[in-house]
């Protein structure tokens, strides 16, 4: 009988103490990561990475288009520009995160006004631009009627090219080759447009704003490339609107709508 209960003791001793252990590792955070946990770890390894000069590990942590073909040669180039102990204050600092579907924006909290903005590729959050760490310390902040003066010259850039594609490219009888290169002259000037808002040094309030349209201009030229090749290639695949709904898949469009009403809540057109 007393061996009965010492057993019986021992069964409900062992079941307690694997709840307990359950409760304390469900309290550590083990189980899936959020997307804010996941968008933090990537932006610490890359710093931590930097900072210790692992340039290998710091060039994973960017999307294909932010690596280029010569990542480590110019991240190491990079470093010579950025002090390893800021790096290392910056993995330990807060990161202001913000999720916004497939994109997020990591504000850190030095160097002051840095930014980086994200992607989420097959599942993993990879850097896509703001890796340079130098855009928000470069220059003196704009005015808010210099970003405005920039804001409206980047949506006019934008307006002459789409107009033209739609006029000459996506006419009825245009040929594939001239719809291909109206299409490439939009997807420069979406890439012209994300090169000088990421180099800008926008006013401290719109920061966040500035990154998404970034973020958006970039995955806008990507598709806009993406769908001239197609066009360009395949000249019996149908009219370039045909091949248009049949190929592209948006992305832009999220960031860019965060981004615009942002802006408008601050005052901006």
């Amino acid at each position: 009988m007393d061996e009965q209960n010492s057993t019986s003791t021992q069964g409900a001793l062992l079941a307690l103490l694997a709840l307990v252990l359950l409760a304390a590792l469900t309290g550590c955070g083990i189980g899936r990561a959020s997307n804010q946990e996941r968008v933090s770890k990537t932006a610490t390894s890359y710093l931590r990475a930097l900072a210790s000069g692992d340039t290998s590990k710091a060039c994973a942590q960017l999307t294909r288009r932010a690596r280029g073909d010569v990542c480590a040669a110019t991240t190491k180039e990079r470093l010579s520009r950025l002090q390893p102990d800021t790096l290392t204050r910056a993995a330990d600092g807060s990161i202001d995160i913000a999720v916004h579907g497939n994109t997020a924006t990591a504000g850190l909290s030095e160097p002051k006004g840095a930014r980086f903005v994200l992607t989420k590729v097959d599942g993993e959050w990879l850097i896509a631009s703001g890796y340079t760490l130098t855009a928000a310390v470069a220059s003196p902040a704009l005015t808010k009627q210099q970003y405005q003066a920039m804001l409206t010259s980047a949506n006019a850039r934008i307006q002459t090219t789409e107009t033209g594609a739609e006029k000459l490219g996506f006419a009825r009888h245009a040929s594939h080759a001239r719809a291909a290169a109206a299409l490439e002259r939009w997807a420069d000037a979406e890439a012209t447009n994300a090169r000088i808002l990421a180099a800008a040094n926008p006013p401290a309030a719109t920061r966040e704003a500035n990154a998404l349209l970034v973020s958006a201009e970039r995955l806008e030229a990507a598709e806009l490339q993406h769908l001239a090749r197609i066009v360009r290639t395949s000249p019996g695949a149908g009219h370039v609107m045909q091949i248009a709904q049949r190929t592209m898949t948006p992305r832009a469009g999220a960031p860019l709508d965060h981004a615009i009403a942002q802006l408008h809540t601050l005052g901006y057109r």
